[in-house]
């Protein structure tokens, strides 16, 4: 009868031990680090067995996010605006300064005398210059102004192009999407026309709300898509006569979906 205890006892002697060894290896198992698991999951790292752990790392990823997507718009803010100081009045005639005789004949000035000969152009852009003849009294304070909403336009590129891609592609990595996204509002002509104070950055920032809202009229058949979407497909004509062709594309696009069911 000894044999059998003395078997058994064994074999639970040597369970224990395995059970230890297995405890000390998964202890001393070197843990993927915060970004690692950022870059294949994108979101907060789980781990069901140590939920203590999970409460632990999840606000650091969130807060590294934050911080990364804080310090890119930072920069993208600064390259798009630096040198603002150094231009104080419209330079390019006719286009920069109809857009501000726009704005301030809606101001009551009247700028008649200066783009008397100049042609029509549309004020969607000046709508958002009106603003700035009410707080300001120098014509050099509205143009730094203008300059730095063209760097607030770029940030807006950068999280609308950014949302977008997570839209499409849900998998892709958070880093993936932000260098993408920092990249799209850092191309050379953005940055370029961010110089001046006219309607390309307004057209940029709006055409790029235009496909999000459309990724998600496409994906939802909302009502509230279809009135955002046709909204800024007319803004953007508002802005410049030359997004008319972006309404016909729409337009033809509604009529292929409706034919198509």
């Amino acid at each position: 009868q000894e044999r059998p205890v003395k078997g058994y006892a064994k074999t639970v002697a040597e369970e224990e031990i395995e059970v230890a060894e297995e405890e000390t290896s998964r202890q001393t198992e070197k843990k993927p680090g915060i970004w690692e698991e950022l870059e294949e999951t994108g979101e907060e790292w789980e781990d069901s067995e140590e939920e203590e752990q999970v409460a632990s790392v999840i606000p650091k990823v969130s807060l590294k996010i934050k911080l990364i997507g804080l310090l890119l718009m930072a920069g993208i803010f600064l390259v798009h605006v630096w040198g603002f100081w150094k231009y104080d009045v419209p330079i390019i005639l006719v286009d920069e300064f109809f857009y501000w005789e726009h704005a301030a004949f809606f101001a009551g000035y009247d700028w008649s005398g200066v783009i008397s000969h100049a042609p029509w152009y549309s004020f969607g852009y000046s709508l958002l210059l009106l603003p700035l003849f009410f707080v300001f009294e120098y014509m050099s304070s509205m143009y730094h102004a203008a300059l730095l909403m063209n760097g607030a336009m770029a940030i807006g590129i950068y999280l609308t192009v950014r949302t977008l891609l997570g839209r499409l592609y849900p998998s892709t990595a958070w880093s993936l999407r932000m260098a993408i996204a920092a990249a799209v509002s850092l191309y050379p002509a953005y940055v370029g026309q961010s110089k001046i104070a006219w309607s390309e950055m307004a057209i940029y920032l709006t055409f790029w709300l235009l496909l999000l809202c459309l990724e998600r009229l496409l994906e939802t058949s909302s009502f509230l898509f279809c009135l955002l979407t046709s909204f800024l497909a007319g803004l953007t004509y508002l802005i410049h006569n030359r997004m008319l062709a972006i309404i016909l594309a729409l337009s033809l696009l509604a009529v292929l979906l409706k034919w198509t069911g």
